[in-house]
C-alpha cells in the first residue's frame, strides 16, 4: 500500500534517498539555523501580534494588507539583488565553497 501512495502522490524518493536528505542536516551552517529560527520567529509571533495591533488600531485589513504587500516587494528586492551578485560571480554561488573535485 505504501509503494501505491506514494506513486498516486508522485513521490519518487526511496526511503535510503530519505535518509541522505536527513543526513545532510548535519551538514548545514549555523548561519542556515539562524536564519531558520529567525522565519519561524517572525511568522509564528511577530507578523501576527502586528497583524493585530494594526487590526485594533485601524478596524481593518488594509494596513495588514499593505504591510504583507511590501514584504513581497521586499522578498522580490532581495531576490534581484541576489541575482546580480551571482552573476558578477560567475553563477557559482559560494563558489569558495565548494570542493574542487566538484568544479564544473
Amino acid at each position: 500500500m505504501g509503494r501505491e501512495m506514494a506513486l498516486a502522490f508522485g513521490i519518487t524518493l526511496t526511503i535510503s534517498r530519505i535518509g541522505t536528505l536527513f543526513s545532510d542536516i548535519k551538514k548545514f551552517t549555523s548561519s542556515f539555523w539562524l536564519v531558520v529560527l529567525l522565519c519561524v520567529t517572525f511568522y509564528s509571533a511577530i507578523f501576527p501580534f502586528l497583524n493585530g495591533k494594526m487590526r485594533d488600531v485601524t478596524g481593518t485589513y488594509t494596513a495588514t494588507q499593505v504591510m504583507f504587500a511590501c514584504l513581497g516587494g521586499v522578498g522580490l528586492l532581495f531576490a534581484l539583488l541576489l541575482l546580480r551578485s551571482d552573476k558578477r560571480h560567475g553563477n557559482v554561488p559560494e563558489q569558495g565553497r565548494i570542493p574542487e573535485n566538484e568544479l564544473p
